[in-house]
């Protein structure tokens, strides 16, 4: 083997990090280019997910109004509904329940006397 002498392999030093230099750059470069990448693809899935979910949150805002306003209006009918039929209710039971007065008083006993019977004419025989 031959000696090497210092300055070759300063020379032969420098060609090889020059060289893995430059691969890491391209590396580096491919990295950032794919970082960039799923950067972008994050930010559009993100974006479409939050206009997504706002879409969403409306439907159900809109549903639970409609179902609140539909709540509120059979429990009205119902109230309504029940104070109808309760007011027809009493007011049939009080005009035909007959009114709660005292028996009224018995009628007095009268006694007549009878009147005398004239006496019968005496019966004459033959």
């Amino acid at each position: 083997m031959a000696d090497v002498t210092h300055a070759e392999l300063d020379a032969k030093l420098a060609t090889s990090s020059a060289r893995v230099e430059r691969r890491f750059e391209l590396i580096e470069t491919s990295v950032d280019m794919r970082v960039e990448a799923i950067d972008t693809k994050l930010t559009a899935g993100l974006s479409s997910m939050e206009l997504l979910l706002a879409r969403k949150f409306a439907e159900f805002d809109a549903t639970l109004q409609k179902s609140t306003a539909d709540t509120v209006k059979w429990v009205a009918g119902i109230v309504m509904g029940l104070g109808v039929i309760g007011i027809s209710l009493m007011t049939f039971l009080l005009n035909n329940v007959p009114p709660k007065t005292p028996p009224p008083p018995p009628a007095p006993v009268v006694i007549y006397a009878q009147p005398a019977q004239a006496p019968a004419p005496p019966v004459t025989q033959p």
